[in-house]
């Protein structure tokens, strides 16, 4: 048996940045049996709408960060994010969209490039030169992809999920619909903790699923290539000060590169 989630995001959006945890988890212990399809909410259209027209002041969206960051562990530079923060989400939906018609496993790629550079790093992931760079640089094929963005063809698949989030009336993200071969669904909307993703799968299979083992620290930050301390402490069920001590020895081994931020960590594998 096989369990489909539509999972309905943004790029930028900041409570599905804190769900990477919680999604790494479920990919690796239960495998083929999940297939993930990630579908475009189009988090805000006019960014403008919600700061610098005095409806929402910035100090106030840097407090909403902050608070997502110390609630999931996730780390969030607000002040760098908020230097040049995006004028709309709808370009980086657009172009994983352009990316995903090279591949759902590049498509993903792109997509956790697209946080990191988001919430790390603090680019603006609505201009043109910084969705071609990040796409460049996990591997998108460039021609193809400036191909669906400048013929629209990313912007028609885009709306299509726009239009499946108004069928659905989803409204807030992340929004993950499971469902079952016999077409029974439930939807989980907002952040949730990994048990309520478990419950959810038992109810839909009445425990038909079973999970698989999950890969060594190693092999597993290998496969991600950058990870946080609290994804590996999600995955592998650690306490976050036994998985950033695993963490460290892979760095003393010269296997894992450390990247320090004021809110946490990134772990880069570097290999031999």
């Amino acid at each position: 048996m096989q369990i489909t989630v539509l999972y309905f995001t943004d790029p930028w959006c900041a409570w599905c940045w804190a769900s990477e945890p919680n999604i790494m988890r479920l990919r690796e212990e239960y495998g083929k049996q999940i297939q993930i399809v990630f579908k475009m909410g189009g988090l805000l259209e006019d960014m403008g709408k919600f700061y610098g027209s005095g409806k929402i002041p910035i100090s106030d969206i840097a407090n909403h960060l902050r608070s997502v960051s110390r609630q999931s562990g996730m780390p969030i530079n607000e002040e760098t994010v908020l230097e040049d923060p995006p004028n709309s989400t709808w370009p980086s939906n657009v172009a994983y969209k352009a990316a995903e018609f090279q591949g759902e496993a590049i498509g993903e790629r792109y997509l956790r490039r697209l946080r990191e550079a988001a919430f790390l790093e603090g680019l603006n992931i609505s201009k043109r030169d910084v969705l071609e760079a990040l796409a460049a640089s996990v591997g998108v094929d460039m021609e193809k992809f400036r191909d669906a963005l400048d013929t629209g063809k990313a912007e028609i698949a885009f709306r299509e999920d726009l239009r499946e989030c108004e069928d659905r009336k989803i409204k807030g993200f992340p929004t993950l619909v499971f469902k079952n071969p016999d077409g029974q669904e439930i939807s989980l909307i907002g952040y949730r903790k990994f048990e309520e993703y478990e419950n959810t799968i038992d109810r839909l299979t009445e425990g038909e699923i079973s999970k698989v083992s999950t890969s060594n620290t190693e092999s597993f930050i290998k496969k991600y290539k950058r990870i946080t301390t609290v994804e590996l402490a999600e995955v592998f069920q650690y306490f976050p000060t036994e998985a950033a001590a695993v963490l460290e020895e892979l760095v003393k081994k010269g296997l894992v590169k450390k990247h320090e931020m004021r809110s946490g960590n990134l772990w880069e594998y570097i290999g031999a």
